[in-house]
């Protein structure tokens, strides 16, 4: 499961409070622009904290080679073998050689953010707009497929209504078989509590899936509690 909201500080408590290396392997350091940056990442690894994300790479042609030249070739080797969570792209046939780049680096997963739901992200052709055009999703992740051997998705439920048990079919139909769930819709925003229940549904109606759950992991009761239904 993903923890957000969880500080450098935070950091060093919770590790000391949860203790166990095996229920470590299964929390993640949400992946949060802004925050979960290069020196809050460098604390958490100090601490021994695995899962840890580069939150929000964008994809667009014109933006990705002058990033991956300031930014991600700046990345220590450790730092390549976490999580980089990537978002964008309209134009499917121009990311190929971007991509291509992309996976030369050597990243141990990648992420496809399919749940955002800020405009900027979604007006982008990512984040909850792949939720929003299930035809174009499959399109963007049968790209996406052909250059990262370990890929994974976060969604939410749907774009306006639930419809995550027809984006994991199509996930799946492209070998995906890691999904990380907020179980809010994308037009909720942060709105509301995340329905947790529609996420163990989920899990016990697609055992063949890995299942994250994000969203409203609060404190350790409710690791826990979660720990006990889903994967992470």
């Amino acid at each position: 499961m993903l923890l957000s909201d969880v500080r450098c500080g935070d950091v060093i408590e919770i590790k000391k409070l949860l203790g166990d290396e095996g229920i470590l392997k299964r929390i993640h350091l949400a992946p949060i622009a802004g925050y979960t940056d290069y020196p809050f990442r460098r604390v958490a690894a100090k601490y021994g904290w695995r899962n840890r994300w580069i939150p929000l790479f964008p994809l667009h042609p014109l933006t990705l080679e002058p990033l991956r030249e300031r930014y991600l070739l700046q990345l220590k080797k450790e730092e390549r073998e976490q999580v980089l969570q990537v978002f964008g792209g309209k134009d499917l046939e121009r990311l190929k050689e971007p991509l291509s780049a992309l996976a030369e680096l050597g990243f141990s997963e990648v992420n496809v953010n399919a749940g955002c739901p800020i405009p900027k992200v979604c007006k982008a052709y990512g984040g909850g707009y792949l939720m929003k055009d299930l035809e174009f999703y499959a399109r963007y992740l049968s790209v996406l497929v052909e250059h990262f051997d370990s890929l994974s998705v976060k969604c939410r439920l749907g774009w306006d209504s639930d419809t995550l048990d027809e984006f994991a079919r199509i996930t799946a139909d492209f070998g995906v078989k890691k999904l990380v769930i907020h179980p809010r819709l994308v037009q909720q925003r942060f709105s509301g509590r995340a329905d947790w229940r529609r996420v163990f549904e989920f899990k016990e109606k697609h055992g063949e899936f890995e299942v994250l759950l994000s969203g409203d992991v609060e404190k350790h009761s409710d690791l826990e509690y979660l720990l006990s239904r889903v994967d992470g």
